[in-house]
């Protein structure tokens, strides 16, 4: 894999992936299901790499992760009986990115959340769906304050998701606003079951009270 000549994260030349910064990720204490990293130091870097810089093959290593992180979260909820009518890794119908704006897509040529959701799903042997269409006209959340982020954009689902259990992925958590908007929409639209994943956690998010955080089901 080709990452280019520099590292996002030390800036130094490399060929391939730098292993000495992917080595330095650091991950979410256990327990925690919302995202598998914390948005910090090497993690950060490499993050913004890949939303500003073009390092695009970052999202291969990024989808990794919560590929393992979603695969141990479920069977850790098996294992406990806690939701019994999840079922295996299996049971999961397709996987889906909460879009960033239309400004953003143009103007990078690409949607991060995107490149990494169709790789968990690849990895996951899943589908990896289009399936939300942001309808507000608010642009994007970076650089919005944390109040002014608690409303989220808004999302329509696709029909397509009627009856499945669907995975939506965001790239970084901070409120949690965006991936709830996602989560309203497609469950709004029938999805059975609907299991959000960030990539990476901001430092300060406190730990949410919502029952099982990252997922949540609609009865049919």
């Amino acid at each position: 894999m080709i990452l280019g000549s520099q590292c996002p994260a030390c800036r130094r030349a490399v060929r391939g992936l730098c292993a000495a910064c992917w080595a330095q990720v650091e991950f979410s204490p256990p327990g925690e299901r919302r995202a598998p990293l914390i948005f910090a130091g090497v993690t950060r870097d490499l993050l913004l790499g890949l939303k500003y810089a073009n390092a695009r093959s970052t999202a291969e290593p990024f989808a990794r992760i919560v590929a393992q992180h979603l695969t141990a979260g479920i069977a850790a909820d098996i294992a406990a009986d806690l939701a019994p009518h999840i079922g295996p890794i299996e049971s999961i119908d397709l996987v889906t990115w909460a879009p960033t704006s239309g400004h953003r897509i143009r103007s990078r040529g690409y949607d991060q959340a995107e490149l990494i959701a169709r790789h968990v799903a690849a990895l996951l042997g899943m589908p990896g769906c289009d399936t939300l269409r942001r309808v507000d006209r608010r642009g994007p959340q970076t650089g919005r304050t944390r109040s002014d982020r608690q409303d989220g954009p808004r999302f329509v689902a696709r029909p397509r998701v009627r009856g499945r259990h669907v995975v939506v992925l965001d790239d970084v958590i901070t409120t949690g606003a965006t991936l709830a908007a996602a989560d309203h929409a497609l469950r709004a639209a029938g999805a059975a079951l609907v299991t959000t994943v960030g990539v990476a956690l901001t430092p300060d998010r406190p730990s949410s009270g919502r029952l099982r955080p990252g997922r949540s089901a609609r009865r049919l």
